[in-house]
């Protein structure tokens, strides 16, 4: 199946990881058409790590993932889009076993696949032991990161909406529910997400803050809809 793919990965202070992400996106056993980098403001030597690598790189002032992840969507051409944060790795049969589930099934508006996690390496031992995290555990993805979606599904349901510590991709999804759209789960490992000690869900106390807030504009798009 040729299928023209775009690529996005928001990235914020990410020198010390997007290389080995942007590594597994070109490991890939079938070729992307284009890759692309959104940085969101960092301060750190983000922007020459993506220096070598052959992506298309933007800078824009610090707005947030949701506003990183739609300018990604803006610039993109692509007729599926894939998504990965810039600490996090993809397998590489990732994208293929995802357009075969595409092939054999053409109702499919998007496909995810399985996770697993991994504590980074560099990490000293003493705060490895602090993390609790199953790293054997394999994990249904429903992430962005395990995510591959046609574009013009995604712009049915819209672009990304801003304002959230953490979960712009729930808030999208539970928005895709209420569109009813065809989707799957392919049975591989597809991505594997880092634990390290900057990850935004363990720095952010006050994440789940965002649920409520999900679940309200869920109500309140119900009520407009009766």
């Amino acid at each position: 199946m040729k299928a023209k793919i775009s690529v996005i990965v928001p990235a914020y202070n990410a020198g010390k990881y997007i290389g080995e992400a942007l590594q597994s996106i070109l490991d890939q056993t079938i070729p992307v058409d284009e890759i692309i980098v959104i940085d969101d403001g960092s301060t750190d030597n983000t922007r020459e790590v993506v220096s070598n690598f052959p992506v298309r790189y933007f800078y824009q002032t610090n707005k947030g993932t949701a506003a990183a992840l739609n300018a990604g969507i803006e610039q993109s051409s692509g007729e599926y889009l894939a998504f990965l944060d810039a600490d996090d790795l993809w397998m590489s049969q990732r994208l293929h076993l995802q357009l075969q589930a595409f092939e054999k099934d053409t109702a499919l508006d998007m496909v995810f696949g399985l996770m697993q996690q991994f504590i980074s390496p560099e990490l000293p031992e003493e705060e490895q032991r602090k993390i609790e995290v199953n790293t054997a555990e394999v994990m249904v993805g429903i992430h962005k990161s395990a995510w591959l979606i046609k574009r013009e599904t995604l712009m049915r349901v819209g672009l990304f909406a801003g304002g959230f510590l953490l979960e712009e991709f729930t808030d999208w999804y539970a928005r895709s529910k209420e569109k009813k759209l065809h989707e799957a789960v392919i049975q591989h490992v597809v991505a594997k997400r880092r634990i390290h000690q900057s990850n935004t869900s363990r720095v952010q106390k006050n994440i789940k803050q965002d649920y409520p807030r999900i679940l309200k504009a869920a109500l309140d798009r119900r009520r407009q809809q009766e």
